[in-house]
């Protein structure tokens, strides 16, 4: 039984003419692993695609593409639904940050001091600095979870003991 991800939405799918996944002659449940039943082919049909994926011409934009439409089936881009919904997690946390950076630089324009800025968005003066570390340098995923990092690698630590 193939899966038609596509009922679900009233999209324009996107044209990619060189992409692994149009030139090939798999299945197109290899893309949509979800729908197979047997674990042992839906592992290796995941491993295909994403290998195909994995040195396509149109990885990023097929991957912006499910991103920017929410596209909760099959493999985009390389990445599982699961992936993309981590990926867009951590980009809306990304965003969180940067409108706060922007929030105290608006204030801080206006005349209000740097501290009083901060408190009045939520944050330290050493945690706006570190946000502006992060803003020219990118945003690691475990600037919001420094802390539980710590412990992680803390309880890693006590393991090997």
């Amino acid at each position: 039984m193939t899966h038609d991800p596509f009922t679900q939405f009233s999209l324009d799918i996107p044209n990619f003419p060189e992409a692994k996944c149009a030139e090939s002659d798999f299945n197109p449940d290899t893309w949509f692993p979800e729908a197979v039943r047997n674990l042992g082919v839906r592992e290796e049909d995941t491993f295909i695609a994403r290998t195909l994926c994995g040195s396509c011409v149109h990885q990023v934009d097929c991957l912006q593409f499910a991103l920017d439409n929410g596209i909760g089936d099959g493999i985009w881009g390389g990445l599982l639904p699961e992936e993309r919904r981590a990926q867009s997690a951590e980009k809306s946390k990304c965003a969180v940050r940067q409108g706060k950076l922007d929030a105290v630089r608006q204030q801080v324009a206006r005349g209000m001091s740097l501290e009083r800025a901060c408190a009045d968005v939520g944050l330290s003066t050493k945690t706006f600095d570190r946000y502006r570390h992060f803003e020219k340098h990118g945003w690691p995923p475990q600037v919001s979870n420094q802390r539980t990092n710590r412990a992680n690698k803390q309880k890693e630590k006590d393991k090997t003991k």
